[in-house]
């Protein structure tokens, strides 16, 4: 009985050893971690961890507290992680409130469960932050971090509290193209589990930055250090970016990326993929994080839900509303309160540019319906910047102004620099609050700087030309665009074609005609592209291009012009100059217009194509057949040249053959190919000997050609009148015209040696021979 009480003891002694040993190993791992595999907020996951200076997101609790600043929207915010091919989960959700005076609040809980452990683990986020300078660069945010940790079946857990804390700095001299931020978690904490041991729970600590290209995309930066125990320090690059697409009708996607590299795994990368979709009242965030340390892929998802106004920005467009509405409440002037009611304020223009160009170099506030004008109303007009800091300030004492004007600059007549700011017009009666109206307005004194593209810059508008259409590519990050002109000038500067829009566009077409609709002509010319913005900025910026509708001249050459199907091949040769030159292409027709072969788009270097005399099914073609060959060469300009000749497929060998006879021989006049009248009667006689003894047979018509000094007019002069002599068998004859082959060997050129040598004394004549099996 004794040895069976001590043996229970001692399993349960070393159960309770393993389970503090685990639960020890799990808060250091899970803290080193957290911020790649398993911590809240999905889209600083997509960005691997490069977040801690971004933090603009319900989840900078966990990021960063002090981003919590940075939001001015309420939201309720759940999410759901599925880690290492589902053996953990983790469920969580936060709220988030903007308070008073630049002050964040947020609430968060996530509860984590195991597929293959009896721990589970929650955790509890209280956080604020606030800016603590009146520039607004300076934020700071703190957080408590509540985690409790149990083991199933087994009174073992262990509540750890901690404080995190969190500062970010975006300097204005940087115009808040970057943030900066320093992190640390976990400092001086110690887990003490509920049967007395304590453990030391590491802190980590981060630096991070982020560069904003524009309003849309940003890539960041994080360095990490980890602590622990000797030998066991650690530390984390995490690098991400982030583009953002925005669109009032569909919706706004966004699109992340990011790479992460830690000390302390023996397979230290990992890599995050992440996307977005978002509407004003929700939002909704994947993350993929491939598995590269062989637990398995990781999943998250979560969704936000905004509600309520844009709370800070209703503070700041109205700082002191409030205080002059008590103001009118305690003090009943003679003034009635809805004296204003129906008053409205409406401006000129949103945008002011204050560069003396005659275009929106002021903006007219305008001041309509103010029914109630006593003469000693004071109406205001404040002009206030991004750090609710007054740059100039307008009064008018007496009758309300029917409209007031601001040029862009403050108080010390100094052009603002651009960006929004906010206008605020107020009429007071001695103490009373009567009406107050703000807007939003832009001063904007940077053109729409743009770089323009046109492809070709070589152009050969006409009938004759592949490319239809020159393309005018514009890319600029300026897209807030009132008008553009397009113009096309010829070399002596004048315009030929004008065309104008409204918007940005990022792609212009000319068809290379005139305002006359004529197509212009060769020569040099320059596209000049004119974008004015909502403030009246223009910018230009031109091209110069050329318009070269001359043809190249080029060659070919072809071997074995007459071939033997089955046993030759056919090789096409051509030469052009090849700076001129897109591409070129080969094709090749029988006599009904049936494609035997093709070779398309083949780049300038390539010079031949080798035909092996088979046709599209990869049969080898008939003998005794005439095939035409077409080669299209398109110049850089768009302007295509082309070149026909014909291929001739020789007469096909019979294995057995009886009778081989020569029936007509007929003789065409130089440069012919009809067949005089006076061959007739021996074209019938070969007919009619056809008909009456020969029974299965074959007519070979063999045509020649002396007629020029050319050999391939001659070549295509003897298949003429061959296929001539052959057209009047069969359709005159009756003979069937499966029975008859012909071929063309011109001046023999182009043939054997044995057809070389005799056909210059054979002349301008057409054979006619029988063959029979």
């Amino acid at each position: 009985m004794f040895e069976l009480i001590t043996g229970e003891k001692l399993k349960k002694i070393l159960l309770i050893s393993v389970l503090i040993s685990a639960a020890a190993c799990f808060v250091y791992a899970s803290e080193f971690s957290d911020d790649m595999l398993k911590s809240p907020g999905v889209r600083a996951s997509g960005l691997a961890g490069a977040f801690s200076a971004v933090a603009d997101d319900y989840s900078a609790f966990y990021w960063n507290p002090a981003g919590l600043s940075l939001l001015d929207t309420a939201s309720a915010n759940i999410f759901y992680h599925s880690i290492f091919k589902g053996t953990q989960s983790d469920f969580g959700f936060s709220v988030f409130y903007p308070g008073p005076q630049d002050i964040g609040l947020s609430a968060a809980y996530i509860s984590t469960s195991y597929s293959s452990s009896i721990f589970s683990k929650g955790v509890l986020y209280l956080s604020a932050s606030a800016i603590v300078d009146k520039a607004k660069e300076f934020y700071l945010g703190i957080n408590f971090k509540g985690t409790s940790i149990s083991a199933a079946d087994y009174d073992l857990s262990a509540f750890v509290p901690s404080l995190n804390a969190g500062i970010m700095y975006i300097p204005l001299y940087l115009e808040k193209k970057m943030r900066f931020a320093f992190v640390i978690n976990d400092l001086d904490t110690n887990a003490e589990w509920n049967n007395g041991v304590k453990e030391t729970v590491p802190y980590f600590a981060r630096f991070g930055s982020v560069y904003f290209f524009d309003d849309s995309a940003f890539a960041s930066l994080d360095l990490k250090y980890i602590s622990g125990l000797a030998g066991n320090e650690g530390f984390g690059v995490h690098f991400g970016g982030e583009k953002t697409f925005d669109n009032e009708v569909a919706g706004n996607f966004g699109f992340r990326a990011g790479f992460a590299w830690e000390s302390l795994y023996e397979s230290g990368i990992t890599l995050a993929f992440g996307a977005s979709y978002a509407r004003k009242e929700f939002k909704v965030d994947y993350v993929f994080l491939p598995d590269m340390r062989g637990f398995g892929e990781t999943h998250k998802i979560d969704a936000a839900w905004f509600f309520g106004d844009l709370i800070k920005k209703e503070k700041e467009e109205k700082p002191s509303v409030i205080t002059a509405e008590k103001k009118t409440e305690e003090k009943a002037a003679a003034v009635p309160e809805d004296a204003y009611t129906q008053a409205s304020l409406s401006i000129s223009s949103k945008y002011v540019s204050p560069d003396k160009n005659g275009v929106n170099d002021t903006i007219k506030f305008v001041i309509k319906d103010a029914p109630y004008d006593p003469g000693n109303t004071v109406t205001t007009l404040e002009i206030f910047n991004s750090l609710n800091e007054i740059v100039r300030k307008i009064k008018y004492t007496g009758n309300v102004p029917l409209s007031m004007e601001w040029n862009g600059l403050n108080e010390e007549a100094i052009e603002l620099n651009d960006g929004d700011y906010t206008a605020r017009v107020t009429i007071m009666s001695g103490e009373s609050l009567l009406w107050q109206k703000t807007r939003v307005v832009t001063v904007d004194k940077t053109p729409p700087v743009f770089d323009l593209y046109l492809e070709p810059k070589v152009f050969a508008p006409g009938p004759m030309t592949v490319i239809k259409e020159m393309s005018i590519s514009i890319e600029s990050k300026y897209t807030d665009i009132k008008a553009w002109q397009f113009f096309i000038k010829d070399d002596a500067g004048h315009t030929i074609k004008k065309i104008t829009g409204e918007g940005f566009t990022s792609r212009l077409m000319w068809n290379g005609k005139d305002a006359l609709s004529n197509y212009a002509k060769d020569g040099g010319y320059r596209a000049q592209l004119f974008l004015e913005d909502l403030a009246g900025n223009k910018y230009d910026a031109s091209e110069k291009f050329i318009i070269n509708t001359e043809k190249i001249k080029f060659s070919v050459n072809t071997q074995n012009v007459i071939f033997k199907p089955g046993r030759d091949s056919v090789t096409v040769n051509v030469k052009f100059p090849e700076l001129q030159v897109l591409n070129w292409s080969a094709e090749i027709t029988d006599g009904a217009g049936n494609v035997m072969a093709e070779f398309n788009n083949k780049p300038p270097g390539i010079k031949s194509v080798v035909w092996d005399g088979t046709n599209s099914k990869n049969q080898f073609v008939t003998g005794g057949r005439g095939y035409r060959l077409n080669v299209k060469v398109i110049q850089k300009s768009g302007v295509l040249s082309e070149q026909k000749s014909l291929l001739q497929a020789d007469l096909p060998e019979f294995k057995a053959t009886g009778i081989k006879l020569i029936l007509a021989a007929v003789k065409f006049p130089a440069n012919d190919a009809t067949i005089p009248i006076e061959e007739y009667s021996v074209l019938n006689q070969a007919a009619e000997a056809v008909k009456q003894y020969a029974q299965g047979y074959n007519i070979f018509i063999k045509g020649f050609s002396t007629d020029s000094n050319d050999p391939d007019r001659n070549l295509k002069m003897s298949i003429d009148r061959a296929r001539q002599v052959a057209d009047y068998l069969s359709e005159g004859k009756g003979i069937p015209a499966e029975n008859i082959y012909i071929v063309g060997y011109g001046d023999g050129e182009y043939a054997d040696v044995s057809i070389k040598e005799s056909a210059p004394a054979k002349g301008n004549r057409v054979e006619v021979e029988l063959l029979t099996e």
